[in-house]
């Protein structure tokens, strides 16, 4: 196989809407949003968020998901690029001490290996939580990003810093040069 696949993962979910509008000018890049924001969308938000079932739920779609991600992948030169994906979900379900992170760690490694021979590299958007998150909900954020953080360094794919704070068009310029190794402008 000689895709590669993109996980575009942090807090700041306007960066992740903007580079996926961007991606779509591009011939080979097969976009995916996140499955928990889709779940949230379509009204399993509130309680279910902190919940073993939203969690096995979003497992077992985004490990469906992978069989068409995988796919994909086998064709020359593609790229997908996913929001959050496993590594996003796991981080977030042991941030909010689900009863299920255990297990879903557990199986992520293992059906990682559906994986082997695939570049993974993870897009990871930094951002300063004092702007844009509030207070009250700050703690369960900065846990997400500290396991965010632990599971990216256990996990070693390469990690690429987009500042969540930089101008927009400063964002795009280095999603492009990632994507086609061009400068714009």
């Amino acid at each position: 196989m000689s895709g590669k696949l993109v996980v575009l993962t942090g807090v700041h979910r306007m960066i992740r809407l903007a580079i996926a509008q961007d991606t779509k000018a591009f011939s080979g890049i097969s976009y995916f949003p996140s499955i928990a924001d889709d779940l949230k969308q379509r009204g399993a938000s509130g309680h279910w968020e902190s919940c073993p079932f939203f969690d096995e739920l979003l497992m077992h779609q985004e490990m469906q998901r992978d069989s068409i991600v995988l796919q994909l992948l086998q064709r020359p030169q593609s790229v997908v690029l996913i929001e959050q994906w496993h590594i996003g979900n796991l981080a977030w379900a042991k941030a909010l001490s689900s009863d299920t992170a255990q297990k879903y760690e557990e199986r992520l490694y293992d059906h990682l290996r559906l994986f082997d021979g695939i570049a993974i590299e993870i897009w990871y958007i930094s951002t300063d939580l004092e702007k844009i998150i509030p207070l009250r909900l700050r703690v369960s954020y900065e846990a997400y990003l500290q396991e965010l953080s632990t599971l990216m360094k256990r996990l070693r794919f390469p990690v690429q810093n987009l500042d969540g704070d930089a101008p927009l068009a400063f964002v795009r310029k280095r999603v492009l040069y990632l994507l086609t190794g061009e400068a714009d402008g």
